[in-house]
């Protein structure tokens, strides 16, 4: 590991802290916090185990990353990731219509939200582009996951977004590999996306 790659993953670890007491919870249970009781909710995508807290009475989501109000979540698929977290993700996505909170409490990347419903929408709309530009991407030129990264993100991208772009490009082409609508192959150790 040279030492950009060893001062980022400094940096990552840094910032973790593990809890020293923590309580298994599964969607649906029950969680009592600041006087209400909030419901567990799934809402896999960014994270394979991400949850969310709903709270019907006040039409309140803690929602975290699972939406976000200016930028779009990253659905990266990594080698300990379910097998398609951007299926996973749209699922969500048709859960928060469904559900229609008026605020959601998201992540540190913004403020309290509301509009939750058009919001997903929007993302949704945003990863069918993204399906749509990477499947002709391929037909155009079959490629490396690497590849089709530089490609659906031409811009320079420092070392930890450019880990976030491969993770994100993979999750979009093995969604359009399992939906059938481009192919796999391995070649010297490499695996290409081609046409079907």
């Amino acid at each position: 590991m040279h030492g950009a790659q060893e001062r980022f993953h400094r940096s990552v670890r840094g910032m973790v802290v593990p809890a020293k007491k923590w309580t298994l919870l599964k969607e649906n249970d029950g969680v009592p916090l600041v006087g209400r009781d909030w419901q567990v909710l799934w809402l896999p995508g960014h994270a394979d185990g991400h949850l969310g807290l709903w709270q019907p009475e006040e039409s309140l989501l803690i929602a975290a990353d699972a939406i976000l109000p200016r930028i779009t979540p990253n659905i990266g698929l990594y080698a300990y990731s379910r097998p398609d977290p951007l299926a996973d993700y749209l699922d969500t996505l048709d859960s928060l219509t469904k559900l229609a909170p008026q605020r959601a409490i998201v992540g540190h990347h913004g403020p309290v939200m509301s509009g939750v419903t058009e919001r997903a929408q929007v993302l949704r709309a945003h990863h069918a582009e993204r399906l749509e530009f990477l499947k002709n991407a391929v037909g155009r030129a079959p490629g490396s996951a690497w590849e089709m990264s530089r490609v659906m993100f031409p811009r320079p991208l420092n070392e930890a977004n450019l880990r976030f772009a491969l993770a994100e490009t993979l999750a979009h082409l093995e969604h359009l590999h399992l939906q059938g609508q481009v192919g796999r192959v391995e070649e010297g150790g490499v695996v290409r996306f081609i046409p079907v």
